[in-house]
């Protein structure tokens, strides 16, 4: 049994079962480039004794072997007294006839790939199945924690998700008026004096008000035809060390009674940043993926992405097509602005 020299926590553990050995080299090095940690077992006994020690994320795991073969190992990872029984497992074999692909389905495989093995689509296959387990993951663990949560709507804990980003948001009427304002646009009207947060959001001077409105109206006019549109502006700052904050207005309906506009508020000198199980929960986006996803966010180029996750360029490009793919996004400036409307939609 082979395993990495460490277990990132904000990696997924892939264990591999394959009996034989270049294969099974190759498959935790293509693992381990995409971003996962891996570890590897010759046999399904092997794969037990290692499954007693440590808890895997998902099994890649060939069927025909000597000793304990696929089928075998995941009857027992299925049986009901073992806690093993949500682990994802994607079969990787041989035999293609399909009488062989409805008995791998039969029992209880999330997947089937025939040897010999298409990597691309092995890792595609890997992460939309882990997508799927870490979904079904925080839908069990919301519900099991709104049990325990007396007197506290689901609106608030959803709003709750936007006092932890380290940008102002604000979720306006199209007349102005404030449903909302999380905990750092407070914070940035005390400290910046740029704007005011009474029942109508005012800037501090009456022509910028009168801008900021103009831009409200038009964006709330979007939201009704279901238009995607954004505008923004910069304001000058009255007091603290900052000398002007941006602001992007955005459609919005969710939490709202008519349709409305989000108002994100940032410091430009400062970089954006959003929490990486937000990213997973509202995309489904590995946790490498929410990290990539955070660094371009923050402005980062691919070269620095790299540098600063210690993986290849040519990695990052990979979780960059499915970072695109799952947020509906071709560049990095269409990004920003898609996350930025899936944090105002939580309201």
């Amino acid at each position: 049994m082979t395993s990495p020299a460490l277990q990132s926590s904000e990696k997924s553990l892939i264990l591999c079962v394959e009996d034989e050995p270049n294969l099974r080299a190759d498959i935790v090095e293509e693992l381990w480039a995409a971003g996962h940690d891996a570890i590897a077992a010759s046999d399904g006994h092997e794969a037990l004794a290692c499954l007693r020690s440590v808890r895997p994320d998902m099994v890649l795991c060939d069927i025909t072997m000597p000793g304990m073969d696929g089928l075998e190992l995941l009857a027992h990872m299925r049986a009901p007294e073992r806690d093993l029984a949500d682990i994802p497992i994607i079969f990787l074999t041989a035999r293609d006839t399909r009488e062989d692909l409805l008995e791998g389905k039969r029992s209880g495989a999330e997947d089937y790939l025939v040897k010999p093995v298409d990597f691309e689509l092995m890792l595609a296959s890997v992460d939309a199945r882990l997508v799927h387990a870490r979904r079904r993951s925080a839908r069990d663990a919301y519900e099991d924690n709104a049990h325990g949560l007396d007197g506290i709507h689901g609106d608030q804990i959803k709003l709750a998700l936007l006092d932890r980003l380290s940008i102002g948001v604000l979720l306006v009427d199209p007349d102005g008026h404030i449903v909302f304002a999380n905990d750092q646009a407070r914070a940035l009207s005390a400290r910046t004096g740029a704007f005011s947060l009474d029942d109508r959001l005012r800037m501090a001077s009456t022509n910028l008000t009168a801008q900021l409105r103009e831009i409200i109206t038009t964006v709330a006019q979007a939201a009704a035809r279901s238009d995607d549109l954004m505008r923004g502006m910069t304001v000058p700052c009255l007091t603290g060390e900052v000398t002007e904050l941006s602001l992007i207005c955005s459609p919005v309906e969710a939490g709202m009674r008519q349709p409305g506009v989000a108002v994100f508020i940032s410091d430009p000198s400062h970089p954006v940043a959003c929490p990486s199980e937000a990213l997973i929960c509202l995309f489904g986006l590995t946790p490498t993926e929410a990290q990539v996803t955070q660094a371009l966010v923050r402005g980062r180029q691919r070269a620095e992405v790299a540098h600063d996750l210690g993986i290849s360029q040519t990695t990052v490009a990979f979780h960059l097509r499915n970072i695109f793919e799952k947020t509906g996004t071709n560049r990095q400036a269409e990004l920003l602005g898609r996350v930025m409307r899936a944090f105002a939609a939580i309201g």
